[in-house]
């Protein structure tokens, strides 16, 4: 929660571009935060289903990774 309050409050640009991505991550992670809070057993029981198949697990990773190398790219790139 954290984190994502971070993101919101110094990027909290909503324009059509690749820049969205970050305002919606920094979003998402402030509902996932108060989901955890409000919620803890219910997030429990999601982690613990989502443990039992490492399939999902490695397509989850694969999506997180090439997501993180296309906004690394775009943050560095010089145009």
């Amino acid at each position: 929660m954290t984190a994502g309050l971070s993101i919101v409050n110094t990027h909290n640009v909503w324009v059509l571009d690749w820049t969205l991505i970050v305002t919606l991550f920094g979003w998402a992670l402030v509902l996932g935060g108060a989901f955890r809070i409000i919620a803890p057993r219910i997030v429990k029981q999601i982690g613990e289903a989502t443990m039992g198949h490492p399939k999902t697990m490695r397509i989850v990773g694969v999506f997180w990774a090439l997501l993180g190398a296309f906004l690394t790219f775009k943050g560095y790139a010089w145009f």
